[in-house]
């Protein structure tokens, strides 16, 4: 028995008749066929053992993404910035996708803003809601942009979307990154 389950065992003709003392082993009757062992031969463990081999083979990954609601305190959103984003999803047929706006390494001071647009939020995101989007950033990100709003203006110069961030110590002249 294995686990609860038959298991035939098969041993060598020379090996059974020089040493019949020893317990049996099973023996793949080909090379094709998984070679098993014999759980019967340690008593109870197998009981105590099948459980747990059982749940660490079900391990699956989570179906449902763990999010956390915020609000306009942690990031809002700007009448003319929620309409672009809302322009720019419908176009790439993702009406409800989400604004991924990250804090990334890099830029002259040091860190930069990234934003993304994406199908939907990721485990542990922080969800806000603003001005009909909705916006998504991770743990580390909220620590950096509290406060700020997401601005968008439609110039030549000078335009696209821009983070006011109250928390940025410096900034660096061309105003793409920042330093906490």
């Amino acid at each position: 028995m294995v686990c609860g389950r038959a298991l035939t065992t098969r041993t060598p003709a020379k090996k059974q008749a020089r040493n019949d003392s020893k317990p049996e082993t099973a023996v793949p009757a080909n090379d094709s066929e998984p070679m098993m062992l014999n759980f019967s031969l340690f008593g109870n463990r197998c009981a105590r053992l099948a459980p747990m081999i059982s749940s660490i083979a079900k391990k699956e990954t989570p179906t449902e993404t763990k999010v956390r609601v915020g609000d306009e305190r942690l990031l809002k959103v700007s009448e003319e910035a929620g309409n672009k984003v809302r322009s720019l999803l419908e176009r790439q047929g993702r009406p409800g996708g989400v604004l991924r706006v990250a804090v990334v390494g890099g830029g002259c001071s040091g860190l930069q803003y990234k934003l993304d647009l994406q199908d939907a939020p990721a485990h542990r995101d922080i969800l806000v809601e603003s001005y009909g989007i909705r916006v998504v950033v991770d743990p580390k990100t909220a620590l950096y942009v509290t406060g700020s709003q997401l601005d968008y203006a439609d110039k030549l110069e000078d335009g696209g979307f821009k983070v006011n961030n109250p928390n940025a110590a410096s900034t660096c002249s061309c105003g793409e990154s920042f330093s906490a």
